[in-house]
């Protein structure tokens, strides 16, 4: 049997001079602050959309258009909301959207919309 006691699983930390000094640099980040004018909002909620039949994700149109036609009873819900991909964004938390249904091209699809 071998032995592996001499097998270090994680580099080590380069050493530093405990006098150096760092450099300034320059980052930048995808993270944003947002601030409502209204005090009852309290961020954005994200939800999953989901199809059944499913859609690929790589089928832009076609779930545009399918989510276009549930579109009036999401806003019921949800209020304002702006679709991106596979998810839905609002202002307003909702645990409880009914499943929809919306025929397109003479397939009749469920549309599943889940608070995340």
């Amino acid at each position: 049997m071998e032995s592996y006691q001499n097998v270090a699983l994680f580099p080590k930390k380069p050493q530093r001079d405990p006098k150096a000094s760092g450099r300034q640099v320059k980052l930048f980040s995808n993270y944003y602050q947002l601030e409502f004018d209204q005090k009852d909002i309290k961020g954005v909620n994200k939800y999953t959309v989901k199809f059944d039949p499913e859609i690929p994700e790589n089928s832009k149109p076609m779930r545009k258009a399918v989510l276009k036609k549930v579109k009036d009873k999401l806003r019921e819900k949800l209020e304002f909301f702006i679709d991106w991909g596979t998810n839905l964004y609002s202002l307003r938390k909702v645990s409880d959207i009914p499943q929809l249904e919306a025929e397109h091209d003479g397939t009749n699809y469920k549309v599943i919309v889940e608070w995340v």
